[in-house]
């Protein structure tokens, strides 16, 4: 299984990488968290900024998947 964690200040743009994601085979791992982003806000002169995350997660095919994709893509003696 591969683990992911998108995060991003713009809830819009989050939402554009993590389905980007989905399009390359992670699935969401439960919802949205929302956070203050204390370092940024700690800094004179500057608004309140808000950070989204998903957390996203790639099944690994089966080991048994692999290797029939393998057998498949792999020539016969007939065809070599």
């Amino acid at each position: 299984m591969h683990y992911k964690l998108i995060t991003h200040s713009n809830r819009i743009l989050l939402m554009s990488q993590v389905n980007e994601a989905i399009s390359k085979g992670y699935e969401p791992l439960g919802g949205i968290s929302i956070a203050n982003d204390v370092e940024y806000n700690q800094s004179p002169n500057k608004h309140p900024r808000t950070l989204f995350a998903q957390a996203m997660v790639r099944k690994a095919p089966s080991p048994e998947l692999a290797s029939a994709k393998k057998q498949i893509s792999e020539p016969t003696e007939m065809e070599a």
